[in-house]
């Protein structure tokens, strides 16, 4: 039986001289390549982008030579988006090369925990909806770093948050909607979440598919906090202030 697939993680291990050579790194791979247009399997390697090169091609970044992308015929990049909008998808598969058909777009995805069988869970990958543009353009928004937290905007956001969600969740657009009437950015709205630990599920539709709804939940402990503190937007009084004896733990 011939393998259909061959899986090199990382593809840097299997390349005995120097990976920053592209002569070391074609002659080494090279058997690889025959050996797989022998037995008709397809190869691929698994590495990472080298830190600190942000913005530049992405084809470029690829850790060791730049032979690693020029042997490939497709070159695929996964990246984690950093501040994604409500509509924007976490996670990004872009093409950042291709000789075989389109070098650019890709898919929106995100990972969610499956029950494979009784008491076994495994990762589950959610694909998204496609997403147009140049992998350099794509990679470049998803690691936008978030803008700095200036005069309390984070702790005045998180307030915000939980009395906003006080009554129950709402959805990531509800969310946005108000935080933009309140003079909040998105960033600093989805950095403040991260802080409470709000949950974001994905509901509704088939199999959380066309027509789910990503909605936002306050958990247990943030909204006993808000009970005893302020009415919902109260905050967004100046001047106002108010005292709980039962707080746990202060704003």
């Amino acid at each position: 039986m011939r393998p259909a697939l061959l899986i090199l993680d990382p593809i840097v291990s299997a390349v005995a001289g120097d990976m920053h050579k592209g002569n070391d790194v074609r002659r080494a791979l090279q058997p690889l390549v025959d050996m797989a247009a022998r037995i008709g399997c397809a190869v691929i390697g698994i590495t990472h982008l080298t830190k600190g090169t942000q913005g530049r091609d992405p084809t470029e970044r690829v850790t060791g030579s730049i032979g690693f992308a020029a042997l490939a015929r497709v070159v695929l990049l996964t990246t984690k988006a950093e501040n994604p909008g409500p509509d924007d998808p976490p996670r990004l598969l872009v093409r950042s090369k291709s000789n075989v058909g389109p070098d650019d777009g890709g898919m929106g995805y995100d990972l969610s925990q499956a029950k494979v069988a009784t008491g076994l869970l495994a990762t589950r990958i959610d694909w998204l909806a496609p997403v147009e543009g140049s992998a350099r353009s794509l990679i470049a928004k998803a690691e936008a770093a978030p803008e700095e937290d200036a005069g309390g905007a984070l702790e005045d956001a998180k307030r915000f948050l939980r009395d906003l969600l006080a009554d129950g969740p709402l959805s990531a657009k509800e969310v946005k909607a108000d935080a933009d009437g309140a003079g909040f950015s998105w960033a600093t709205i989805r950095r403040a979440a991260d802080a409470l630990g709000i949950e974001k599920r994905k509901e509704g539709g088939a199999f959380g598919g066309k027509g789910a709804v990503w909605r936002w939940y306050l958990p247990q402990d943030a909204q006993d906090h808000t009970r005893c503190s302020t009415k919902k937007h109260e905050h967004l009084v100046g001047g106002m202030s108010t005292l709980c004896k039962t707080a746990t733990r202060p704003l």
